[in-house]
Parts: structure tokens; C-alpha cells; sequence
């Protein structure tokens, strides 16, 4: 059961680099990211704002930490399961 802590610090891990990086990545690619998906412009908008992004990643957080506990807690890996599944897609 001790491999369960891993998915809540093998994530924030992964989304620190992201947090760290991504800004600087958007300004040397936002022209080029317009150019082929002028369609989300918005999106792409919006992910450049770093503080939205964190509170982004502090949900997604709380979900697969929450999962986490309640699967030790309850002693049923259906839920934590659930949770790698899909962060891991």
C-alpha cells in the first residue's frame, strides 16, 4: 500500500516542471501555436497566465490526493486506480 503516496508526488512533481516551463515555452511558440490552432487562441490565452494554471493543477491536486486517501482509508484501490488511469492517458 505505500506505493499509493507515489501518484500525489509523482504528479506535483511532473506539474512543478510544467509550471516552472511553460511560460517561457508559450513566449517562444505563441505565434506558431496561433498559427496552427488559431481556433484556440483562447485557450492558449489563458494557459500563459501562470497563476490560472496553478490553481489548475491545485484542483487536479486535491482530486488525486483525495483519492488517494480514501482508497488507504477504505482499504479499496478502485478509486486511486481510477485516478492513475486517467492522469496517466
Amino acid at each position: 500500500m505505500e506505493y499509493l503516496y507515489l501518484l500525489p508526488i509523482v504528479f506535483m512533481i511532473h506539474e512543478f516542471e510544467e509550471i516552472i516551463m511553460l511560460p517561457t515555452w508559450l513566449d517562444k511558440n505563441k505565434a506558431m501555436l496561433y498559427m496552427r490552432f488559431p481556433f484556440m487562441k483562447d485557450k492558449v490565452d489563458s494557459l500563459s497566465n501562470a497563476p490560472v494554471f496553478a490553481l489548475t493543477v491545485l484542483e487536479e491536486f486535491i482530486i488525486i490526493s483525495a483519492c488517494t486517501v480514501m482508497s488507504i482509508c477504505m482499504n479499496d484501490l478502485t478509486a486511486w486506480y481510477c485516478c492513475l488511469i486517467a492522469f496517466g492517458l
